[in-house]
C-alpha cells in the first residue's frame, strides 16, 4: 500500500531534528518566537480575546501551565487554546502563505504550555523547546520544494 502525502508529511516534520537545523533557521525561529509571545500580550488586552480566557478560568482544572498577560494557570490544552487565541486574536500573527496558515499561533502556544506541564524549569529549555516547535512547523515549509522533489 502506497503511503499518502499526509503521511509523508507528518513524516518529514517528526525526522527534523533541532541539533540539524542551519544555524539560520533556529536565529529564525527564536525571532519567530519573540514576536509570537509579543503578539500574544497585546491580543490578551482586547475584550474579544478575554472571552476564551474568562471561560478556561471559569472552567477551572489543574495548574499546569501559565496564560500569557496574566499568570493564571490552567490545564496545558487550555493554556495553549488561550494563548493562542491571543496571538491570532489583533491580527498582528505571522501568516504562512505557502503553508496556507498560522503557523506560529499554533505552534509557539503549545511548545510553551506543554514545556511548562512537563516541568521543565529551565526558562532556557522552555525556550529552546518552543523554538524546536516552531522550526519544526517552518521547517515544513522552508523545505517544502525539497520534499515535494521526491
Amino acid at each position: 500500500m502506497e503511503i499518502g502525502i499526509t503521511e509523508k508529511l507528518a513524516a518529514h516534520a517528526f525526522d527534523v531534528r533541532y541539533e540539524d537545523m542551519p544555524l539560520e533557521v533556529i536565529e529564525k525561529a527564536k525571532d519567530c518566537l519573540l514576536d509570537q509571545i509579543g503578539v500574544e500580550l497585546i491580543g490578551s488586552t482586547l475584550d474579544w480575546n478575554k472571552i476564551a480566557y474568562r471561560y478556561v478560568v471559569e472552567m477551572g482544572g489543574r495548574a499546569e501551565s501559565t496564560i500569557v498577560n496574566y499568570g493564571t494557570r490552567a490545564p496545558a490544552l487550555d493554556v495553549a487554546f488561550v494563548n493562542a487565541t491571543f496571538g491570532q486574536g489583533c491580527e498582528l500573527d505571522d501568516v504562512g502563505f505557502g503553508a496556507g496558515g498560522h503557523l506560529r499561533a499554533a505552534t509557539v502556544p503549545v511548545g510553551l504550555a506543554l514545556s511548562e506541564k512537563e516541568r521543565v524549569s529551565d526558562v532556557n529549555a522552555r525556550f529552546d523547546s518552543a523554538t524546536a516547535a516552531t522550526c519544526r512547523s517552518s521547517s515544513l515549509v522552508i523545505y517544502m520544494g525539497s520534499f515535494f522533489d521526491y
